[in-house]
């Protein structure tokens, strides 16, 4: 077997392993993480055995959290956060200002 026969065979698939990324985190990215938009039942960003959790781009410059399919809470384009349904606190909450409930 010739070396060179095998290398120019072979130079497409070792491109891809060199630019793959390791699914046990020992290396990192080098650029940036692009995920799909997603939807309320299924988001962009979600997890293996939890497919209807996760995180979702709605519109531009907007980021919801979803869990079981619903979305619970986003950020919108200027920075406001937006809680949806119902909220429980416990314990001493901090609000900016110094105002504490």
């Amino acid at each position: 077997m010739s070396a060179t026969a095998v290398n120019a065979n072979f130079t497409d698939a070792g491109s891809e392993i060199t630019g793959s990324l390791a699914r046990d985190g020992q290396s990192s990215m080098s650029g940036q993480f692009k995920a799909a938009d997603g939807t309320e039942a299924l988001p962009g960003i979600t997890f293996g055995t939890d497919t209807n959790t996760g995180f979702r781009r709605a519109t531009a410059d907007e980021m919801r959290w979803v869990t079981g399919g619903t979305d619970r809470f986003y950020i919108d384009s200027v920075g406001k956060a937006f809680q949806l349904g119902a909220l429980e606190v416990t314990g001493t909450t901090s609000i900016s200002n110094g105002l504490v409930i």
